[in-house]
């Protein structure tokens, strides 16, 4: 499930949730509680207390042995975090955009997802990708230069936009509490999309920043 997250919690009173709630990201100001409520609709905390390590391991999460207490994270995305991470996404490079929705569609189609989507109206045979998947950088700009590929990008673009960070998605995050609750792992955090870009996905602090930077608007 990607890199664990690793924060520390000041002060070791209260039960999981209010710890997990009132953790301050990365030495700011702002808590764990304000950030996931900032960004999510309905969002529910759910704390899961003394699981052993056999019980874990069988779980869908794969946590890690040891870990005890955890809290679950759940809501749904916004439609102002949808548009401000897509707002980050359009002020990059549109090469790195446009490779980035061709890898994001490549593994959709390498799990058989792709053609199940109604939306992606587009040959991914008709990009300059090679046979591992990957963007063929020498002629990715020159593509998106031809005029005669405008139809085919902005397909392709059209569909990856209204996929990132999609409004009303689900989304999940585990955080875990060990040393008595004064450090908090965060191994998971699931969502349709990020665990499909490859920008995202198992990148939990790359998520975590996005939501913090949004945050604190």
């Amino acid at each position: 499930m990607g890199g664990v997250l690793l924060l520390a919690v000041m002060g070791g009173c209260g039960d999981n949730v209010s710890k997990a709630k009132g953790k301050k990201w990365e030495g700011s100001k702002v808590t764990l509680e304000t950030i996931f409520t900032k960004s999510f609709e309905g969002v529910t905390w759910t704390a899961t207390s003394n699981v052993t390590g056999e019980e874990q391991s069988k779980t869908a999460f794969g946590m890690q042995e040891g870990l005890k207490n955890q809290v679950v994270v759940k809501g749904k995305i916004s439609q102002a975090l949808h548009d401000y991470a897509l707002d980050q996404y359009t002020r990059g490079s549109k090469v790195s955009g446009f490779a980035e929705a061709i890898r994001y569609a490549v593994k959709l189609n390498k799990d058989g997802k792709l053609a199940q989507e109604p939306d992606a109206k587009f040959d991914l045979k008709a990009f300059p990708v090679g046979e591992n998947g990957e963007v063929d950088s020498d002629k990715a700009e020159s593509f998106l230069i031809d005029t005669a590929n405008k139809d085919k990008v902005d397909a392709l673009l059209t569909f990856f936009k209204k996929k990132y960070w999609a409004p009303g998605s689900d989304v999940m995050f585990v955080l875990s509490l060990v040393a008595r609750g004064s450090v908090i792992k965060i191994p998971v955090a699931k969502n349709d999309f990020w665990d499909n870009d490859i920008k995202f996905s198992g990148n939990n602090t790359t998520i975590m920043n996005i939501l913090f930077e949004f945050a604190q608007k």
